[in-house]
């Protein structure tokens, strides 16, 4: 044909590691948190139809919520339920940009202000373990991950009952677990 240009029939495709079997075979991680988020993941920031990497950069929501968590510390300091709420905003955003390790930072530090889970919040504490676990699943750390999970499943279940929202999400993210474990039989 006149005018095309030729395609090599073989494409290499650049990638940052080696192979999937030695992703697979590590017996630690070494992510650093940087890497866009998988396409499949869910988009809770409300940006409905930005691929993954258009999320990643888009800033002006980070930094929106670190502009109101700097007023509302400012305000009426850290233990305020405000404070709480937008941090867990912002977790769950790195979560969805793909900044798995802040987020691991970021729900730590929710853990360490939110009241206990004898107190009248305890939901608040719960929804900060599920999204540490997130964090974690994320990173590939399948049993801390696991066990935080099955923590607040169980806790949540005690308390608001099996057909309770919160103790179903609760539940599949426990499953979702199994399934990055190869666990399937549990994860259903």
């Amino acid at each position: 044909m006149r005018g095309a240009i030729s395609i090599p029939q073989t494409l290499q495709v650049l990638s940052p590691t080696s192979s999937i079997s030695s992703i697979l075979q590590s017996g630690y991680s070494s992510f650093v948190g940087r890497s866009p988020a998988p396409i499949f993941q869910n988009d809770s920031t409300g940006y409905i139809g930005l691929n993954p990497v258009e999320l990643r950069y888009r800033g002006t929501h980070e930094a929106n919520l670190r502009h109101v968590l700097s007023e509302i510390e400012t305000l009426y300091g850290t233990d305020h339920c405000e404070y709480r709420h937008k941090l867990k905003n912002l977790g769950a955003l790195m979560i969805d940009q793909g900044r798995y390790k802040s987020a691991e930072e970021t729900s730590r530090r929710l853990i360490s202000i939110t009241p206990n889970v004898h107190s009248k919040n305890r939901n608040d504490m719960y929804d900060a373990l599920d999204l540490l676990g997130k964090a974690l699943l994320h990173q590939g750390l399948f049993s801390q991950s696991e066990k935080l999970f099955r923590q607040t499943f169980t806790a949540r279940r005690k308390a608001q009952g099996s057909e309770h929202p919160d103790t179903l999400i609760s539940q599949g993210n426990l499953a979702s677990t199994y399934r990055e474990e190869g666990r399937y039989i549990e994860a259903n």
